[in-house]
C-alpha cells in the first residue's frame, strides 16, 4: 500500500471518527446572518431551509416554488460545526480531512484558517489539517459555499474575454439559470427540459 493510502486510510479515518456527533450539530447561515438554521451533513441548503420552514410556501416542486425559492441560490451559505480531536489523532505524522462531495464552489476553514477549496462537485478532496487542529473538543469547522450563480457568472466573464462558449443561457421556456457550462456541477441543477432549477449548495457526501 502506498504512503498516501496509508495515511488516508489509517490516519484520516481516526480523525473522522471524531467528526461532529449529535452533541455537536451543524448550523447553516447566510453571509449577513439573516438566516441561521440547523444543518444536515450530508445534505443541502434547500432541504435544510425547507425543514426549518424558512421556505414556507411548501414543497420545492409545488406550483412555482422553483421560482419563489430562487433567491436561495443567489446567497452564499456556510455550514458550521465543531470537531472533537484528541491528542492521539495529532500524534500521527499527517492528519487529513476528506470530503467525498462538496457542492460546489467552497472554501473550508478549520479554527478560522483556510485549509482548502473546492470548485468541482464530482471531485474527492483531501486536505492536510494537522497544523490547524488542536487537542480539544471545540475545533471549529466552517464550510463556506459561494452562490453557484455568482460563481458561474464570474467564470463566464473570465472565459468570454477570449471567446464565448455557447450556450450562454438555456431556452427561456426552461425558466432556468445561465452559465451552467462554466461550473463543474450537476448541469440539471440550473434547469433542463424535464425539470426545474434548484442550484443547490452543500456537503452532498462525506
Amino acid at each position: 500500500m502506498s504512503f498516501l493510502k496509508t495515511w488516508v486510510w489509517a490516519v484520516v479515518i481516526a480523525c473522522l471518527l471524531h467528526a461532529p456527533a449529535a452533541a455537536d450539530p451543524w448550523t447553516l447561515s447566510n453571509d449577513d446572518g439573516s438566516f441561521t438554521v440547523g444543518g444536515q451533513v450530508p445534505g443541502g441548503v434547500y432541504s435544510d431551509l425547507l425543514a426549518a420552514n424558512v421556505l414556507s410556501a411548501g414543497d420545492l416542486y409545488y406550483r412555482y416554488n422553483d421560482l419563489n425559492y430562487r433567491w436561495v441560490s443567489k446567497e452564499n451559505w456556510t455550514y458550521s460545526s465543531v470537531l472533537n480531536v484528541d491528542a492521539d489523532v495529532l500524534s500521527h505524522a499527517r492528519v487529513a480531512l476528506v470530503f467525498e462531495g462538496l457542492d460546489t464552489a467552497a472554501e473550508v476553514f478549520i479554527n478560522g484558517r483556510g485549509i482548502g477549496k473546492s470548485t468541482n462537485m464530482f471531485a474527492r478532496y483531501v486536505f492536510d489539517v494537522k497544523n490547524n487542529l488542536k487537542a480539544s473538543s471545540d475545533n471549529s469547522i466552517d464550510i463556506w459555499f459561494e452562490s453557484p450563480l455568482e460563481y458561474s457568472k464570474r467564470q463566464y466573464d473570465i472565459q468570454s474575454a477570449d471567446y464565448v462558449v455557447p450556450p450562454k443561457c438555456l431556452p427561456a421556456a426552461y425558466q432556468g439559470e445561465c452559465h451552467a457550462n462554466h461550473i463543474r456541477k450537476m448541469q440539471s441543477a440550473f434547469s433542463w427540459d424535464w425539470g426545474p432549477a434548484f442550484p443547490n449548495s452543500g456537503v452532498w457526501s462525506r
